[in-house]
């Protein structure tokens, strides 16, 4: 490997490298005096180069690439808003009166696998099963909704692409050749692991924020790896869920989230405000669904036409030393312990027919009994996000699966099957 040193050292120098290494100390010192009037250059154009690559290295951010070198986020912008899409939904206000004006719901999606679906938000379609998807060049077509999954909020789109021409070309030949082009049109994106990214990674999203006619794209830092968002209506939450200073807006929901290696890391959710506070007092947060959870539930749609969440039927939170004082046997309980507190049970779940305690709470706020979960399948656990993480990432319905517990000072192994995920009381 030529080196920058090598480029730019003075050919007597280049030279000498090839002599003798025991050439004298005179020798050299005759060497670099001569070159002394050269040094002021060199040392210019080494400092120009130097000053180039890192100028590279700060704009170079994420862009389709071979390996891991990224490039500069206007290329991933040419190359991806083939893959992204504005999703129309229109809604009628009055189904007694047509000529009442109908609202029109506004998204974005990307395609998705080699069959050209489309992933986009379940909350923008409100129960349509009809769409259209519009590309970037502007082409319109009819979309049919072929499953989706409301505990993750992902929806699979198929394209109608045959009835977007059939009114328009005669010839089998011509109908061929302009689906071709509608391929060539919407390419599908390339996924990536949401599990590697860090706090401090620069992402962009491009959207169709507003319902405007092109795609347009922002960037920021992912915030937070670990979110949960918390759905209590359905007793369900989503873990792992990516937050990020990524500025969305009405439009964006369904989105791609993109790294600096031009993959899609996860699906715009939406941003989220505080409760009971007006919007525009705070600036609130994109809360992303991660890649790894939509790209399970997007297969499984696609191949089977619904996704089943596995779970093991409990209601738990992470270990505190708060909680450990409100507990009546917490002198059983070291200090040093980490794990999930399980504080109630579905009947016949997972965890119930494997064994697992709940807990109950007398009058006095004070709690009596309750498992400790310090690990599953062997791997520890610390807290109650890593168990909702482990389970919806890594665990299908039917699996084995083992937890380690602790309970009044003994260390328990208990076994059972995953189930499927059914939101009710749990006892």
């Amino acid at each position: 490997m030529i080196t920058v040193w090598e480029l730019i050292k003075p050919k007597k120098f280049r030279l000498l490298n090839t002599y003798n290494r025991e050439m004298s100390p005179y020798l050299w010192t005759n060497v670099l005096i001569l070159n002394r009037k050269c040094s002021g250059v060199y040392v210019s154009l080494a400092m120009a180069l130097f000053a180039c690559i890192f100028y590279t290295q700060d704009l170079s951010f994420a862009s389709p690439q071979v390996g891991n070198y990224s490039i500069s986020s206007q290329m991933i912008f040419d190359e991806l808003k083939h893959s992204t899409v504005s999703v129309m939904n229109t809604i009628p206000t009055n189904l007694f009166n047509p000529q009442i004006q109908n609202l029109t719901e506004l998204g974005t999606g990307y395609v998705f696998g080699d069959k050209g679906h489309i992933i986009t938000a379940y909350h923008l379609l409100s129960g349509a099963m009809n769409v259209d998807i519009i590309s970037s060049e502007g082409e319109r077509y009819p979309a049919t909704l072929i499953g989706a999954d409301p505990f993750s909020d992902v929806a699979i789109l198929e394209l109608n692409s045959t009835a977007a021409i059939q009114n328009t070309v005669t010839t089998a030949a011509t109908k061929q050749n302009q689906l071709s082009t509608i391929n060539d049109t919407l390419r599908s994106v390339s996924v990536g692991n949401s599990s590697a990214l860090h706090v401090g990674d620069p992402v962009v999203t491009i959207g169709y924020n507003f319902g405007s006619t092109g795609p347009s794209m922002t960037g920021g830092l992912v915030s937070k790896t670990d979110y949960v968002l918390v759905f209590p209506a359905g007793g369900f939450s989503i873990p792992n869920i990516i937050q990020s200073d990524v500025t969305v807006n009405p439009g964006n929901s369904g989105g791609p989230l993109i790294d600096r290696t031009g993959k899609v890391i996860g699906m715009i959710y939406g941003r989220l405000n505080p409760v009971g506070v007006p919007l525009g007092q705070f600036p609130g947060m994109t809360a992303v669904i991660p890649s790894n959870i939509v790209n399970r539930v997007a297969s499984s749609i696609v191949e089977n036409g619904y996704y089943l969440h596995p779970g093991i039927g409990i209601m738990g939170e992470t270990l505190t030393p708060d909680l450990i004082q409100r507990m009546i046997n917490s002198t059983n309980i070291p200090s040093d312990m980490h794990g999930v507190f399980v504080s109630k049970l579905q009947r016949d779940g997972t965890a119930d027919l494997a064994g697992i305690q709940g807990s109950d709470t007398n009058e006095y706020g004070e709690i009596l009994g309750g498992d400790i979960i310090t690990a599953i399948d062997g791997i520890s656990v610390d807290r109650f996000e890593q168990l909702l993480a482990y389970i919806q990432e890594h665990k299908s319905v039917g699996d084995n699966i083992s937890f380690s517990l602790f309970r009044n000072g003994q260390t328990l192994e208990r076994h059972g099957i995953v189930q499927t995920f059914l939101p009710s009381t749990a006892k």
